[in-house]
């Protein structure tokens, strides 16, 4: 799936070079496709390398800690996009401690 996307960027890098755009631009896309398919490599490599463990390995907080990942880039964004994103940022701060707790109680009856 990550080596479409990469693909699909190296197109719309070939389409925006057809139409003339400008070279930072195309310099801008060009990298982050490559970039894309640096990480499509990765990922195979990984899957490749790495014997299969299955999903009931992971901790149960995955799901807060991806949440709040998800609210640190939205409060990050809030630096280009004004202070109005630092309001939907809430909403997966909010999950993220949900489910850190959720996880210590879990802990603590076992």
């Amino acid at each position: 799936m990550v080596a479409i996307w990469a693909v699909l960027l190296g197109v719309l890098v070939a389409t925006d070079a057809g139409f003339g755009n400008n070279a930072v631009v195309l310099e801008i896309s060009g990298s982050s496709a490559g970039f894309v398919l640096l990480l499509a490599s990765a990922v195979w490599l990984d899957k490749r390398l790495r014997p299969y463990r299955g999903f009931l390995r992971h901790p149960t907080r995955v799901g807060g800690v991806f949440l709040f990942a998800v609210a640190a880039t939205l409060a990050w964004l809030s630096l280009a996009f004004g202070a109005w994103t630092i309001y939907i940022a809430v909403v997966p701060l909010i999950a993220a401690v949900g489910l850190e707790a959720a996880a210590r109680r879990r802990r603590r009856q076992r």
